[in-house]
């Protein structure tokens, strides 16, 4: 087993990224319960909804690009939604926008439909799968480094 302090004689050029998990689209799984955390910036008082996923398999994945990354399932990644809690009517809209959003990822999970609250829909959520595309964005502060950015959702 590798342990940190192992890991302390390494060289700064000997430590590299890892490798993306392939563009593309897979099966995912709600890993656990969504975290709400409050975000503060010059524009404003906001929410983070945060729905921790795991790949379960490819679905529309480029084959020799899964061969090169290796095994696929169990890769973590996540889907946030951001909420503005504004007062003004610009905030107000943006909150509606990211609702629907919330609705369309819990729909398409599965688990949200018509008379359900919202909460109900977040508890329904954990186990729950569905199809999420999955690209790469770069670091807006470092353009060798880059992330997975999930785009979108749809039903499995």
């Amino acid at each position: 087993m590798t342990k940190f302090a192992d890991l302390l004689e390494r060289k700064a050029e000997d430590i590299k990224q890892p490798p993306l998990l392939p563009a593309g689209i897979y099966l995912a799984m709600v890993s656990k319960y969504p975290e709400v955390n409050e975000l503060r910036s010059d524009k404003g008082q906001f929410e983070r909804i945060t729905f921790e996923m795991s790949v379960v398999s490819p679905h529309e994945v480029d084959e020799d690009a899964i061969a090169e990354f290796g095994t696929v399932q169990g890769i973590p990644f996540r889907m946030d939604f951001i909420l503005n809690n504004g007062e003004d009517a610009d905030a107000a809209r943006a909150r509606e926008g990211t609702l629907n959003r919330i609705k369309t990822f819990l729909t398409n999970l599965g688990v949200f439909s018509e008379g359900m609250s919202l909460g109900e829909g977040f508890q329904s959520a954990v186990t729950a799968a569905c199809l999420v595309e999955i690209g790469h964005r770069a670091d807006p502060n470092d353009a060798e480094r880059f992330y997975l950015d999930p785009k979108r959702s749809y039903p499995a």
